[in-house]
């Protein structure tokens, strides 16, 4: 195994530890782009369909009966 292979490897684990991490804290947690899209949202209170439909969109496109309020989000 190469230097390259084991560390992609290693950064991979530390990716997933932390997300298991993330998913059990009962709070809401996520993170957006430069374009207020959302890329990462834990599973508190969420189903796994929302968590899905959340992925690539702004909070806006996802709650829009929120209005003005979903930009806070």
């Amino acid at each position: 195994m190469s230097d390259q292979e084991k560390i992609t490897r290693e950064l991979k684990e530390e990716n997933k530890l932390l997300r298991t991490i993330l998913d059990l804290i009962p709070l809401e947690i996520w993170a957006k782009d430069n374009e207020g899209r959302y890329i990462y949202v834990n599973k508190a209170k969420l189903s796994e369909n929302k968590l899905a439909e959340m992925i690539g969109k702004t909070p806006l496109e996802v709650f829009p009966e929120k209005g003005k309020y979903a930009e806070e989000m």
